[in-house]
């Protein structure tokens, strides 16, 4: 009996190890993506102080279209899409860090086009009449509607990923249950 006792205590052990490991690594993994979001909430509000300063020099058609305010706004929505899924239950941890990489390339090219927007609305940045600013406007605001929309078909995409596995685990419950199995 003693060995079975110490054959388990040593098991117990050894489970306790990988969890030890498992917890260390999810803790680096969270560490290091707060990390990532920090850093890129920090560069966004410099491209945002950026470009409140440049609105002040710019000519008044192009600083009051409506398509910069937009722009800012799918901005914000592309933002709070991949906030909601963040760090949401039911995710392991390989899909969270597909969804960090989905975001990085995104948030990625959201800057360069607040880069693009920036140029087009800062005076004395490009040389460009006020058509070619506007068309070039043009061409950032459908470059992040598009952005806004594959976040939104993406955030649908992984609650439905979420919603899938919860059912998934509701079902084996009852079938548990329906077969006495388990509680």
């Amino acid at each position: 009996q003693k060995k079975t006792q110490r054959r388990y205590l040593v098991e117990q052990i050894a489970a306790l190890r990988v969890y030890r490991d498992l917890a260390q690594k999810s803790y680096r993994f969270a560490r290091s993506g707060l990390s990532t979001i920090s850093d890129l909430s920090r560069g966004e509000l410099d491209l945002h102080n950026a470009f409140i300063s440049g609105l002040k020099r710019v000519n008044p058609s192009i600083r009051g279209s409506a398509k910069v305010a937009e722009i800012l706004q799918l901005q914000l929505a592309i933002g709070r899409g991949f906030s909601h899924i963040s760090g949401s239950d039911g995710l392991s941890i390989s899909d969270q860090a597909y969804i960090d990489q989905v975001r990085a390339l995104v948030w990625e090219e959201c800057l360069d086009e607040l880069e693009e927007l920036l140029l087009v609305i800062t005076a004395g940045k490009l040389e460009m009449t006020d058509d070619q600013r506007l068309q070039r406007l043009d061409k950032v605001y459908l470059s992040m509607s598009e952005k806004a929309a594959f976040v939104q078909h993406f955030q649908q995409m992984v609650l439905s990923h979420i919603n899938f596995k919860e059912d998934g685990k509701r079902s084996i419950k009852n079938l548990w249950k329906l077969y006495g199995l388990r509680d």
